[in-house]
Order: C-alpha cells, then structure tokens, then sequence
C-alpha cells in the first residue's frame, strides 16, 4: 500500500478513439513494454477497418519515437478531423508515481507526473513534411484510469483542444514524433516498517517525530518515503495529523503503536 497525502479525484474529458497505422522510425521493437497509440476519428474515407492495421508501437526503453500515418493509402483526403490524439496501452500509471489514484486532483495530476519524473509530449507533428504543431502538450488521465492521453486535436471539447495548426482537412504523410520516459515501474512499492512512528529515521521514536509529521502536513518539510510508511501509525494509507497525536499519545503510554 502507497502512503498518501489527501487530494480530490480527477476528471478526465472523454474522446472518440478509432485507430491509425503507426511505423515506429524510433527504437520501438516488438515485446514486452508499453504500447503507444496514435488514434483519431475523421470523416472522408479514413475507416476503422483501414486504421486497425498495426495501430500502435510497443516502447522498450525512455525514448523518442515517430507514428507514421499516411492518407492517401486509403485513396482520399481527410476532409474533417474530429479527433486527433497520442495514448498509452497497458499502463498502469499509478506503479510509477507512488501516489493512489483516489488520493490526487485533476489540478495536482502533472505535478505528480512531474516529482515522479515521467515525461510524455509530442515533440512535433508534420502534414506531409511541414511542422504543424503550435502548442504545448498536456497530458490528462486517460478515461480507463490508468494510462496517459494527450489530445493533439478536440472538436469536441469547449474550448477546442488543438495544439496543431491546419488540422482539419490533409491528405498527405502524417508523422508524430513523441517522447515517452516513465522511470522506475517500482516507485509506488513502499519500503518496510523499520520502527512504527520513527518518521525522521533516527531508529527512535520521540517528540521529534511528532514534530517532522506536523511539519510534513503543513508542507513546510517533507517526509521520505520510508518516513511516511513508519509515521503511518494508524494504518489508514495516508499521512495525517492523527498519526502525530497517535506517536504523542504513544510517548505517555496513552496508546501502542500501530493503532
């Protein structure tokens, strides 16, 4: 169980999927990973059938990649695009941050990708060889709750999510270059109990400790991993002032920990 600060629940927009061949120009190879998908909904010919061939590209390693589609295989031009949109697949984002879904905010969710040093952008979009991208990728919890979505392109949200120029009508190459880096899958294993309330790791469990938890959830000095996991007396999964009245309490022989 990962020890957590409380946050509010995320919100994630919706989006209409239907799969676009991809070809990965980057280190992509076949096997184990994380599997990435380049996905759209379009009108003018452009049909679920024709994008379902070889629709996405299994990531081995941190890296740059490139998904390439083509219009003119399908023998017309895209006339309307709807939705445009890079996402993750057999993904559990949560094994990597460390931090319980239910425990963080829409508001908090990219700084929590950012302390655990996961990094997804597209770094640039090309319409038959010219750079169509404007914007500055943002990335959102995908609506299955545990994989990454950026939305290249939205006519449906308001307002229209777009972080491309030209967008609408193309029948030409299509490349998106991206880059995924998502660290250690084992950041969200919490170590050990070494000693119940012993949040500053001195081996002991004192007034100190009260004070670091108090400090901790006044944000003005973080407890490390282990710290939290040993102040987390009460056993609820998430760090609170209660943990510190509960390691007071215990220092007057009022209580045992844990409670």
């Amino acid at each position: 169980m990962r020890i957590s600060r409380l946050f509010s629940v995320p919100v994630a927009a919706a989006m209409l999927l239907a799969g676009i061949s991809v070809m990965p120009t980057g280190a992509a190879s076949e096997g184990e990973g994380t599997r990435v998908l380049l996905a759209g909904s379009f009108t003018g010919g452009w049909s679920a059938a024709a994008a379902n061939d070889g629709n996405s590209v299994t990531v081995n390693e941190d890296g740059t990649y490139t998904i390439e589609f083509n219009a003119s295989k399908v023998g017309t031009m895209i006339d309307s695009t709807w939705t445009l949109g890079l996402k993750t697949l057999d993904l559990d984002i949560w094994s990597y941050t460390g931090v319980s879904k239910e425990d963080i905010g829409e508001d908090d969710f990219a700084q929590m990708l950012e302390d655990a040093g996961i990094v997804f952008r597209v770094d640039s979009v090309k319409i038959s060889g010219e750079e169509k991208l404007t914007g500055e990728s943002t990335v959102i919890l995908d609506d299955d709750g545990q994989n990454l979505r950026i939305n290249i392109y939205n006519m449906w949200t308001s307002p229209q999510t777009a972080i491309v120029d030209g967008m609408q009508k193309f029948n030409g190459p299509l490349e998106v270059t991206f880059t995924l880096a998502l660290g250690d899958p084992d950041a969200g294993t919490d170590p050990a109990v070494t000693l119940w309330g012993d949040a500053d790791g001195d081996n002991d469990c004192d007034i100190i400790d009260v004070i670091a938890v108090n400090k901790d959830q006044l944000g003005s000095a973080m407890l490390d991993a282990q710290g939290a996991v040993n102040a987390d007396v009460n056993r609820s999964g998430t760090l609170e002032f209660a943990d510190a009245v509960l390691i007071m309490k215990s220092l007057v022989d009022l209580v045992t920990l844990p409670v």
